[in-house]
This record gives structure tokens, sequence and C-alpha cells, in this order.
């Protein structure tokens, strides 16, 4: 089966990054989170466990265990693979900048319209000042400067999906409050599956645009 997986230099256990085409193999015991080859089945819970920026599409085999975010295989290998960093960057910054309250300091609306690296240090900073003020009076705003601060960090990655997780809460905050943990849980899921769709959207028609563009330069190489 199909799935995702993030990588960085090199495996989590110091191999290699396999090339395109090549089988990757596990020999031996298989534990899902433990011992085994993962891969995720949507791209936004990969990001919790990204170690790099480099997303690969893969083709799993001799899978031991699937669950609705993740599974473990035996087999797996990279049909293709792009660097996403600035993607995802840039997505996570809109889907904050739709949250962010209009009052918002500038600089911080500016960082996430840009994601200027010259404005970053102050952004974090701000967004983290209005974070603070708002924790015990403005849920909603609360977890938006939380999203703010959380895309302005220095690091890549997880701190993407955790400023994701705070979108997810703000809307949340916005609506009519359920009664269970079953509901809530079910608003919760079903607003990560539509930032899911989104955020895979952009990528694929990316990978499509790179492709063409390669095609294309193929093709005038050959011409000449």
């Amino acid at each position: 089966m199909k799935a995702w997986h993030f990588v960085a230099d090199r495996l989590r256990d110091g191999q290699t990054i396999p090339g395109d085409g090549e089988v990757l193999k596990h020999v031996g015991y298989v534990c899902i989170c433990y011992r085994g080859l993962h891969a995720g089945t949507k791209i936004l819970n990969c990001m919790e466990y990204m170690p790099g920026t480099t997303l690969c599409r893969v083709e799993c085999r001799d899978v031991v265990r699937k669950e609705d975010t993740k599974l473990v295989c035996r087999e797996r290998t990279i049909l293709w693979r792009m660097d996403v960093q600035q993607i995802i960057k840039s997505f996570v910054c809109k889907e904050v900048l739709n949250i962010l309250p209009q009052d918002a300091d500038p600089v911080i609306r500016e960082y996430l319209q840009t994601q200027n690296p010259e404005l970053r240090e102050a952004a974090f900073s701000e967004a983290y000042a209005e974070a603070y003020k708002a924790e015990n009076y403005d849920f909603c705003n609360l977890w938006a400067y939380k999203a703010a601060h959380q895309a302005a960090t220095n690091t890549q990655g997880y701190m993407s999906y955790i400023a994701l997780q705070s979108v997810t809460h703000h809307h949340l905050q916005q609506e009519e409050p359920v009664q269970t943990n079953e509901g809530w849980a079910k608003r919760f899921l079903k607003v990560k599956a539509k930032q899911n769709r989104s955020l895979t959207a952009i990528i694929i028609a990316e990978k499509r645009r790179r492709d063409k563009n390669a095609k294309g330069r193929a093709n005038d190489r050959d011409a000449v």
C-alpha cells in the first residue's frame, strides 16, 4: 500500500536514505512505534514525527500492523521525494493568519504574510506576550496567538504540526460546546482532516508542476 514518510539526511538508525525504487527491508521482530519500517497514512499525521523536511511517497509491503494514522511493515520503497519545508511553512502561516485577531500587532501579521526571517524574532516575542495576556480571558485569542508563536519558532517540522494543532483548537473554541469527549474528538478529527486534504493537494500540485518543468527541460536538451 502507498503511504507517506519524512526523512532527514539519514534514517533514524543512521543508515543512508535509499534511492528511489530501492527496496529497504527490515529483518526480525516488528512492533509498531518500536521496531520495523514505519509510514503514515496522512501527511499531517506524519508531521508529528518528522525528523526532516523531505517528504517521501512510499510503497509499503508485508504490512504487519496498520492503525488510523500509521503503519509498520517489513519492506518500504521510496517512489518519489520532495523537500516540502517552504510549502509546509507557507501553509502553516496562512492557516494561522486566517485566525489571527484583527488587532494583532502588525509585526506578527507581516511575518505570517511574508515569512521574512528578519521579522521572526519580533513576531515570536509579540505572539508569546499576547498569548500570555489572553490566557485568562479569551481562549480563542489564546489559541490564535499560541499558533502564531509556534509558527514563528526557529525550528521546522514538529512545531509546524503543533501550530496546526493550535489552529484546530481555535476553531473548536468558536463552535458550540459538546457534552462528550467523543463529540469533541469527532470535531477535532474533522478539522484536521480538512487541513490534511488542503496540504496534500498543495504538495501534489507542486510535485506535478516540478515534474512538468523537468520534462520540459529534458525535451529542450534532446532538441539541442
